[in-house]
């Protein structure tokens, strides 16, 4: 029998009550389940369970909880009480997230040292037992939770207003647990404004945000502005009282950046900064030294009579300084906060994306010596802006990336954190050109050991060019990757739009041949990089975007019949498609306003007005507003 799906609306908040929609058919796989045992979680719409959370739960568990009773409530009608261990301590017929005494008395608490992410899943007897590091904030386990929704009732989130589930059954069995569950990528960050904004959302796409995660102390360009910056004032000598460390010290300072080889008086002001962080932020696992947005690097005669000496490239200079600075910080940390564990963190990006290596006698990449080896807590932010992303890592124009991206691994193994890109910065109404090399990358990148992977869509606005979808199918990749990225778009497709499914794809295929097109044949210079000029009227020519509105208007044209029989959901996915055509009225004003008439021009004008306020669209390209575009 074919599943029936009950998909819900919610706004974008965390209340955990939402209100039902209509039901749609789901056809996420529900293959790999474990065994059943004997027992049902839900039976005909009444559950015996009680969740048991410990009395000192997490707000990760805490929501973890909610969420289960929740989506359980949901898909079967059974209400299922929430309890802690010390108002109830049987262990019969209970689902147990987290440390709880239950867990402990089960033996159900892993052993292991637990990544982040990773949770165990296990059955004993009548119950189950969500458990995951117990050093942990209980992200893990609200990640466990979501896989027995997934088990249990094929729970699936596609966006923050589009969650299916099934609801074809109200009974429920207790499948056989014990395993542990570690996903593609230990950690998944997507740089999204939606993402970003909305916690709730955040968590169900299983995925953080550096701004709001407290294991990040910092994050970003810091060197010349948290840690040595040039307007601070020096503290260092009383002859310089009223001075900053830039007039006191011009020679600290180079085209915006740090001098790497200031020396031993520097190191020790940034290493003094960097206690302060470590002391100040006990939660703190991350702590970034990274260099300046820009793609200087000192170039003073120190440094280069330092390069020159070594050996070594201007990666190799940077690491001399952390090194140094790390190892003041790490013999405080030691002696006064050993349970804290901190992993000091810099980019690989610009001027620093090749690293200080060479081949050994058997042609093994090795660190041109011991100097520039990165210190053991030292970890790599791999963050190559210049991919070309329309093209495998494996491709001729990638080479230069992924021999780098070998160098540091060969420095640094399990160590190195990924920062890639999904939108060109200027161009926010075309999409960018990565549909068909995201799951290549991805698989390269976990074959180099990296286990924290970042990829920066628009944080700026929201957008359209399939945000929802992007967002959906990376999480699910950086979970699984065994999913594959086009069994996931299908997926998205079906879910999101419904009826007019078929045609979004008609208008997704058309931009990815265009784009496959035009490299091939027209311009094979045009690349995918995260600046190209992928906005011109040569490659979105007349017949093309008026191509790509038939389809959108045969997507509305199929969700029309809605507009008197359900207009709830006509008015959702009526607006889903007006999202999508945004891009084409952006061409259509940008580039062919003459082949339309002064009233079809002012309702194309009206529509954008209105749908990018609705959408919280606010710029077209990054830093440049839609205030006055097509006034």
């Amino acid at each position: 029998m074919k599943n029936l799906t009950k998909v819900i609306s919610l706004l974008l908040c965390a209340v955990m009550l939402f209100a039902l929609a209509a039901c749609n058919k789901n056809d996420t796989p529900t293959d790999n389940k474990p065994d059943k045992t004997a027992y049902n979680l839900v039976q005909n719409g009444v559950s015996e369970y009680k969740i048991v959370l410990s009395a000192t739960a997490t707000a990760n568990e805490l929501f973890a909880a909610n969420e289960l009773a929740n989506f359980l409530n949901l898909a079967t009608g059974a209400e299922i009480d929430i309890v802690t261990d010390e108002e109830y301590s049987s262990s019969d017929a209970i689902i147990s997230i987290g440390n709880t005494r239950q867990a402990q008395a089960a033996n159900a608490v892993s052993g292991q040292n637990l990544a982040t992410s990773s949770f165990v899943l296990k059955t004993v007897g009548n119950s189950l037992y969500v458990t995951a590091d117990k050093n942990g904030d209980g992200e893990a386990c609200l990640y466990g939770v979501y896989q027995i929704l997934q088990d249990a009732v094929n729970f699936r989130v596609y966006a923050a207003d589009e969650i299916g589930y099934d609801t074809d059954n109200d009974t429920i069995p207790l499948y056989n647990y014990d395993k542990v569950y570690k996903p593609t990528f230990d950690q998944r960050e997507l740089g999204y404004a939606s993402i970003a904004n909305d916690e709730t959302y955040k968590k169900r796409m299983r995925l953080v945000w550096h701004d709001t995660d407290v294991r990040w102390t910092l994050h970003g360009h810091t060197q010349a502005s948290h840690f040595v910056n040039p307007d601070f004032s020096d503290t260092l000598h009383p002859e310089h009282e009223g001075m900053t460390y830039g007039q006191a010290h011009p020679d600290w300072f180079d085209g915006g950046q740090l001098c790497w080889s200031a020396g031993a008086e520097m190191e020790r002001v940034a290493a003094e900064k960097l206690i302060w962080y470590i002391e100040n932020y006990p939660q703190g696992e991350y702590i970034m030294l990274g260099q300046m947005d820009n793609t200087d690097y000192c170039s003073c005669d120190r440094c280069k009579a330092k390069m020159t000496q070594l050996g070594i490239n201007p990666a190799g200079m940077q690491i001399l300084l952390l090194n140094n600075v790390i190892k003041i910080a790490e013999q405080w940390r030691a002696e006064n906060r050993p349970e804290q564990d901190v992993k000091y963190v810099t980019f690989a990006y610009n001027g620093t994306l090749q690293p200080p290596v060479k081949k050994d006698g058997n042609g093994n990449l090795v660190a041109i010596n011991d100097q520039v080896k990165p210190h053991d807590k030292l970890y790599i932010y791999f963050t190559p802006i210049e991919t070309d992303f329309a093209v495998d890592l494996s491709n001729q124009r990638n080479l230069s990336v992924m021999e780098a991206l070998n160098g540091w691994n060969a420095l640094a193994s399990g160590r190195i954190m990924v920062y890639i890109y999904d939108i060109n910065f200027h161009n926010y109404f075309i999409n960018f050109n990565n549909f068909g090399t995201v799951e290549g990358m991805y698989r390269d990148y976990l074959d180099n050991g990296v286990y924290y992977m970042y990829s920066q869509g628009p944080i700026d606005t929201c957008v359209p060019c399939f945000q929802e979808m992007r967002v959906f199918v990376e999480s699910q990749l950086m979970w699984d990757i065994g999913q594959g990225y086009d069994n996931l778009v299908n997926e998205f497709m079906q879910a999101y739009y419904r009826d007019a499914a078929p045609a979004v794809r008609k208008f997704y295929e058309l931009i990815r041949n265009r784009y496959a097109r035009y490299y091939a044949v027209d311009d094979t210079s045009l690349g995918g990089g995260i600046y190209d000029s992928i906005g011109d009227s040569d490659i979105w020519t007349e017949n093309l975007v008026n191509a790509l509105g038939d389809a959108l208007d045969d997507a509305l044209s199929a969700v029309e019949k809605y507009k008197t029989t359900d207009n709830e959901l006509y008015a959702k996915l009526h607006d889903r498609i007006m999202k999508e055509y945004l891009s084409v009225i952006f061409l259509k004003l940008s580039y062919y306003q003459a082949s339309y008439t002064s009233a079809q021009i002012a309702e194309m004008k009206a529509n954008f007005k209105y749908y990018t306020t609705y959408f919280q669209i606010t710029n077209y390209a990054e830093n440049d507003s839609l205030e006055g575009l097509f006034d």
